[in-house]
């Protein structure tokens, strides 16, 4: 049952016969308005949480009534706040606020006997958990606190999940089957958390690298080899068909068409390799890595003792 005193309950009237009756009409003592617009605030947020007890809403009931408790310390707000507690079946809670209403109340509080047979009855609903951990820790039940690890608490019988929460650690969850009355141990350990590995991927930007320099000058120094072979074979062949028609205006004997043939052979082999390795040869240049301005390669004629060459320059 919801205790509904409202009227009046939060400032006590003396009775008139029990005050002495003095000589002079007593001074009126200065009325304190902070403290009277705290007494206005903690009325209204009573009325307030008993009429939303009444109408089945004591969640809400509770907050506004631990808001007036906190403004006008009542024991009458108590009782309340462990009625609500003792409705919606969290009978530890309903026992913990009685107790603090025994802690408050008057010695002769006409409710305290009633409050007394209340914690009696919700004792016998209640179990017992007894935690211990390798860390304090906190206890949860769903979205309610219910204290500390290592330590025991009291809960409602039934099945419960409770979870055991520190920063830095792994929480653990538990089923507990507990009869009122009985007793439940557990042992438990929580671990702490493992690193955050925070990987982070470095681009590295590469500039496209082009070829190395030797290829195209391998390139030119084997073009020109072809070329050289290419050009003395048919400079040799020329010169033999030359000396032949010389000697004889007929077709000249087998063994020199052959080595006139053989001689025009060599020099269309060369000539086409020399070719070949010439569009290799440019192809490359155009790959290659120049690094720079560096000097570019050229090919010119160079005077040597009884004749000429051809000279290759540039950068290696």
């Amino acid at each position: 049952m919801i205790a509904v005193a409202v009227g009046g309950a939060l400032a006590r009237p003396a009775v008139a016969d029990e005050l002495p009756v003095p000589d002079d009409p007593p001074a009126e003592a200065p009325i304190d308005p902070a403290l009277e617009a705290n007494r206005a605030e903690a009325r209204r947020r009573f009325e307030q949480g008993v009429a939303l007890a009444q109408a089945g809403n004591c969640d809400a009931a509770i907050a506004e009534l631990r808001a007036s408790y906190e403004l006008v310390p009542r024991p009458n707000t108590l009782y309340n706040i462990g009625q609500c507690n003792e409705t919606l079946g969290r009978y530890a809670d309903a026992v913990a606020t009685y107790e603090e209403f025994l802690a408050v109340a008057p010695a002769d509080d006409p409710d305290r006997r009633l409050v007394e047979a209340q914690i009696a009855s919700l004792r016998r609903l209640l179990g017992r958990i007894v935690l211990r951990t390798n860390v304090e820790a906190e206890v949860w039940l769903g979205d309610r606190l219910l204290g500390q690890a290592p330590g025991e608490l009291l809960i409602e019988g039934g099945r419960h999940t409770i979870e055991l929460r520190r920063e830095g650690y792994d929480p653990i969850r538990r089923e507990v089957d507990l009869a009122g009355g009985r007793v439940v141990e557990l042992d438990l350990e929580l671990r702490k958390l493992a690193p955050k590995i925070i990987r982070q991927n470095t681009v590295v930007e590469r500039k496209a690298e082009g070829l190395p320099r030797y290829l195209f000058w391998s390139g030119v120094g084997a073009t020109s080899a072809a070329l050289l072979v290419g050009t003395g074979f048919g400079v040799h062949a020329l010169l033999g068909q030359r000396d032949a028609e010389a000697i004889d205006p007929r077709l000249p004997r087998d063994d020199e068409r052959d080595s006139i043939e053989r001689s025009a052979k060599i020099a269309d082999i060369g000539f086409l390799a020399a070719g070949v390795f010439a569009v290799g040869t440019t192809v490359v240049y155009f790959l290659t890595d120049w690094g720079g301005p560096a000097e570019q390669p050229t090919l010119a004629p160079t005077p040597v003792p009884g004749g000429a060459a051809l000279s290759l320059t540039g950068a290696w």
